[in-house]
Protein backbone atom coordinates (compact mmCIF):
# COMPACT_ATOMS: atom_id res chain seq x y z
CA UNK A 1 0.00 0.00 0.00
CA UNK A 2 2.97 2.26 0.78
CA UNK A 3 4.20 2.13 -2.74
CA UNK A 4 0.98 2.89 -4.12
CA UNK A 5 0.59 5.89 -2.29
CA UNK A 6 3.41 7.24 -2.88
CA UNK A 7 2.89 7.06 -6.54
CA UNK A 8 -0.09 8.75 -6.12
CA UNK A 9 2.00 11.55 -4.52
CA UNK A 10 4.25 11.70 -6.97
CA UNK A 11 2.12 11.87 -10.06
CA UNK A 12 0.00 14.72 -7.88
CA UNK A 13 3.36 16.59 -7.64
CA UNK A 14 3.88 16.05 -11.56
CA UNK A 15 0.65 17.13 -12.42
CA UNK A 16 0.63 20.47 -10.62
CA UNK A 17 3.69 21.94 -13.21
CA UNK A 18 6.52 23.23 -12.61
CA UNK A 19 7.12 25.46 -9.74
CA UNK A 20 8.06 29.00 -10.35
CA UNK A 21 11.41 30.34 -8.82
CA UNK A 22 11.78 33.69 -10.38
CA UNK A 23 12.13 35.70 -7.28
CA UNK A 24 12.11 38.95 -9.39
CA UNK A 25 9.33 40.99 -6.84
CA UNK A 26 10.73 44.25 -8.09
CA UNK A 27 11.81 45.34 -12.09
CA UNK A 28 15.32 43.70 -12.24
CA UNK A 29 17.29 45.80 -14.66
CA UNK A 30 20.21 44.90 -17.20
CA UNK A 31 22.03 46.48 -19.62
CA UNK A 32 23.16 43.99 -22.84
CA UNK A 33 24.91 44.84 -25.87
CA UNK A 34 26.73 47.85 -25.55
CA UNK A 35 28.12 49.40 -28.35
CA UNK A 36 29.60 52.87 -28.06
CA UNK A 37 32.18 54.85 -30.76
CA UNK A 38 33.93 57.53 -30.96
CA UNK A 39 33.11 59.93 -33.46
CA UNK A 40 34.46 63.85 -33.80
CA UNK A 41 36.58 66.02 -35.52
CA UNK A 42 39.37 68.36 -34.82
CA UNK A 43 36.68 70.84 -32.71
CA UNK A 44 34.79 68.07 -30.80
CA UNK A 45 34.40 64.41 -30.04
CA UNK A 46 31.47 62.70 -29.15
CA UNK A 47 30.09 59.46 -27.87
CA UNK A 48 27.97 57.55 -30.01
CA UNK A 49 26.07 54.32 -29.78
CA UNK A 50 23.79 52.13 -28.35
CA UNK A 51 22.39 49.65 -25.71
CA UNK A 52 19.43 47.70 -25.06
CA UNK A 53 18.02 48.35 -21.01
CA UNK A 54 15.86 45.28 -20.02
CA UNK A 55 13.25 45.38 -17.28
CA UNK A 56 11.83 42.23 -16.13
CA UNK A 57 9.53 41.86 -13.70
CA UNK A 58 8.87 37.92 -11.98
CA UNK A 59 5.38 36.80 -11.50
CA UNK A 60 5.60 36.75 -7.78
CA UNK A 61 5.38 40.73 -7.79
CA UNK A 62 2.20 42.80 -6.60
CA UNK A 63 1.59 43.72 -9.77
CA UNK A 64 2.98 46.34 -12.54
CA UNK A 65 5.79 48.92 -12.51
CA UNK A 66 6.31 52.22 -13.73
CA UNK A 67 9.64 52.00 -14.63
CA UNK A 68 12.02 55.34 -15.41
CA UNK A 69 15.70 55.76 -16.20
CA UNK A 70 16.80 58.77 -14.23
CA UNK A 71 20.40 58.66 -15.83
CA UNK A 72 22.92 57.14 -17.86
CA UNK A 73 26.77 57.47 -17.64
CA UNK A 74 29.93 56.12 -18.54
CA UNK A 75 32.37 54.51 -15.97
CA UNK A 76 35.96 52.75 -15.85
CA UNK A 77 35.82 48.94 -16.22
CA UNK A 78 36.44 48.60 -12.35
CA UNK A 79 33.36 51.03 -11.97
CA UNK A 80 35.66 53.52 -9.59
CA UNK A 81 35.92 56.19 -12.19
CA UNK A 82 33.06 58.54 -13.99
CA UNK A 83 34.60 58.86 -17.41
CA UNK A 84 31.17 60.94 -18.59
CA UNK A 85 28.96 62.08 -15.53
CA UNK A 86 25.54 61.96 -17.89
CA UNK A 87 24.93 60.67 -21.39
CA UNK A 88 22.17 61.85 -23.58
CA UNK A 89 19.99 59.42 -25.02
CA UNK A 90 16.83 58.36 -26.92
CA UNK A 91 14.43 55.83 -26.21
CA UNK A 92 12.38 53.48 -27.92
CA UNK A 93 9.85 52.72 -26.35
CA UNK A 94 9.56 55.95 -24.65
CA UNK A 95 10.31 56.06 -20.87
CA UNK A 96 8.96 56.28 -18.11
CA UNK A 97 7.06 52.73 -19.88
CA UNK A 98 5.24 49.91 -17.85
CA UNK A 99 6.66 46.20 -17.05
CA UNK A 100 3.73 43.88 -16.06
CA UNK A 101 3.63 40.99 -14.32
CA UNK A 102 5.95 38.32 -15.19
CA UNK A 103 7.04 40.27 -18.48
CA UNK A 104 9.89 41.94 -19.86
CA UNK A 105 10.47 44.78 -21.62
CA UNK A 106 13.45 45.84 -23.92
CA UNK A 107 13.87 49.36 -24.15
CA UNK A 108 16.68 50.36 -27.28
CA UNK A 109 19.33 52.93 -25.94
CA UNK A 110 20.53 55.57 -28.68
CA UNK A 111 23.44 57.72 -27.86
CA UNK A 112 23.63 60.49 -30.66
CA UNK A 113 27.55 62.23 -30.57
CA UNK A 114 26.46 65.60 -30.89
CA UNK A 115 24.61 65.39 -27.33
CA UNK A 116 27.33 63.29 -25.93
CA UNK A 117 30.87 65.34 -25.96
CA UNK A 118 33.31 64.04 -24.26
CA UNK A 119 36.51 65.87 -22.81
CA UNK A 120 39.89 65.88 -24.60
CA UNK A 121 40.98 64.51 -21.07
CA UNK A 122 38.68 61.53 -21.27
CA UNK A 123 39.49 60.49 -24.50
CA UNK A 124 42.81 58.93 -24.11
CA UNK A 125 41.00 56.91 -21.21
CA UNK A 126 38.30 55.37 -22.84
CA UNK A 127 40.33 54.59 -25.77
CA UNK A 128 43.13 52.57 -23.58
CA UNK A 129 40.92 49.47 -22.38
CA UNK A 130 37.46 48.30 -21.25
CA UNK A 131 34.86 51.04 -20.04
CA UNK A 132 31.16 50.19 -18.65
CA UNK A 133 27.60 51.97 -18.96
CA UNK A 134 25.94 52.75 -15.92
CA UNK A 135 22.03 53.28 -15.44
CA UNK A 136 19.90 54.47 -12.66
CA UNK A 137 16.79 52.84 -12.89
CA UNK A 138 13.86 53.95 -11.12
CA UNK A 139 11.07 51.18 -10.00
CA UNK A 140 7.40 52.35 -8.77
CA UNK A 141 6.99 49.19 -6.85
CA UNK A 142 10.71 49.15 -4.87
CA UNK A 143 10.12 53.12 -4.33
CA UNK A 144 13.75 53.92 -4.88
CA UNK A 145 16.87 53.96 -7.99
CA UNK A 146 18.91 50.86 -8.57
CA UNK A 147 21.97 51.29 -9.88
CA UNK A 148 23.04 49.03 -12.78
CA UNK A 149 26.16 48.12 -14.85
CA UNK A 150 27.07 46.95 -18.07
CA UNK A 151 29.53 44.25 -18.62
CA UNK A 152 32.83 45.50 -19.50
CA UNK A 153 33.72 46.57 -23.10
CA UNK A 154 35.83 48.47 -25.47
CA UNK A 155 34.77 51.74 -27.16
CA UNK A 156 35.37 51.57 -31.18
CA UNK A 157 36.50 54.29 -33.39
CA UNK A 158 39.57 55.48 -31.10
CA UNK A 159 42.41 57.20 -32.97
Amino acid sequence: MLPVMRARWLLALLATGCIDTDAAVFVDAALVEPALAIAGSSLATGLGGDVTLTLHLGPRASGPSTSTLLAVSLVTADGQGTLASTLGFTSSPTLPTAVGVDDTVAVGLDFDPKDNALPASATATVCAGSVRLRAVVDDSLRGSPVTVDSEPFAVSGCP
